[in-house]
């Protein structure tokens, strides 16, 4: 069993694995996770530079396969390339993901959709956007994707009055607006997409059809979705890695990684890595509440024509194909 879980960052993705995770380690004794391919290596704590290359250098809203180099559809094969169930969260790269979906081995495909203004006030409380990687995240420098939305979202069926005014964006609020509307496009408009849509809002209600595909029942979960979401979501201290330890060539290869990475030499010179982790879960699995920094609760978001215009189209899109 193999599952792609996709949405624009602040939607729930890394909540909805977790989920998926623990309703798959009722069955099994291992659970094969890949966290965020285009930036992580692991669930904690490394970062994949091959990973971040392929990102960086790759058209964010391919057209056909052959704009994606072998070498990147190699490195999504490896996620798959597990005797575990597995389970691949996707916030970045959504408009590749038609394309990568099949690599994967992906058995069900779930995307979810949150209402745009939940998306930015809680990225503004999270202090971070949609088309930058930097720090905390990065703490190498930015990576600043703004241009690479830019030049390829052409063929996507964009209404007229809208491209002109994406066309026009110029504030962080604007620009992030702008990332989720395409890739949240990209993926509800193409005809080999999602094989389920989920909004945001309804992840509670719809936590039996989450778990359809497992053959698993509610019921069965120990916990439900509410208590792994939101304020509440565990520091993923219900499972462990089934191995923490990284061989020393894999060390190796990572360490000269991040030296081709920051230097900037060519794709073909990164090497290939192991990918993701398996995990199990704890045998005495606590509930302590994540502890986060201090952040507003509240922000001073502009509700603005536009916005709305980006939201309405989205949630419609959802709406359809959900009914």
């Amino acid at each position: 069993m193999n599952l792609l879980v996709t949405g624009t960052g602040r939607s729930g993705t890394k909540a909805v694995q977790l989920y998926l995770a623990l309703a798959l380690l009722q069955r099994h004794p291992e659970v094969h996770l890949n966290y965020e391919p285009y930036l992580w290596k692991t669930r904690k704590g490394r970062f994949s530079f091959e990973g971040l290359r392929h990102h960086i250098s790759s058209a964010c809203f391919p057209v056909d396969r052959n704009q994606l180099s072998r070498r990147h559809y190699r490195y999504f094969e490896r996620m798959a390339d597990s005797a575990n169930p597995t389970i691949t969260k996707c916030i970045r790269g959504l408009g590749r993901m038609t394309f990568l979906k099949d690599v994967l081995e992906a058995d069900v495909w779930i995307h979810i959709v949150r209402d745009l203004y939940g998306v930015l006030d809680s990225l503004e409380r999270q202090e971070w956007n949609l088309f930058e990687i930097g720090p905390p995240v990065f703490p190498h420098g930015k990576l600043d994707l703004w241009t690479r939305y830019l030049e390829g979202y052409k063929h996507l069926p964009v209404p007229k009055d809208i491209e002109k005014a994406i066309k026009h964006a110029k504030t962080e609020t604007e620009k992030n607006a702008v990332c989720w509307y395409l890739v949240n496009l990209a993926v509800l408009s193409s005809k080999k997409g999602p094989d389920m849509v989920v909004p945001f809002q309804h992840l509670k209600e719809n936590e039996a059809r989450l778990l359809e595909p497992l053959g698993i029942q509610a019921s069965d979960m120990p916990v439900s979705f509410h208590d792994i979401r939101g304020h509440q979501l565990r520091n993923d201290d219900c499972m462990v890695e089934a191995d923490s330890h990284t061989a020393h060539w894999d060390d190796l290869k990572h360490s000269w990684n991040e030296r081709m990475f920051h230097q900037e030499f060519p794709n073909k010179l990164m090497l290939a890595e192991t990918i993701g982790q398996s995990v199990h879960l704890q045998k005495e699995r606590t509930s302590h509440p994540v502890t986060s920094r201090n952040r507003p609760t509240k922000t001073s978001l502009p509700r603005t024509d536009f916005l709305d215009q980006l939201n309405e189209d989205i949630l419609g899109r959802v709406d359809e194909l959900m009914n």
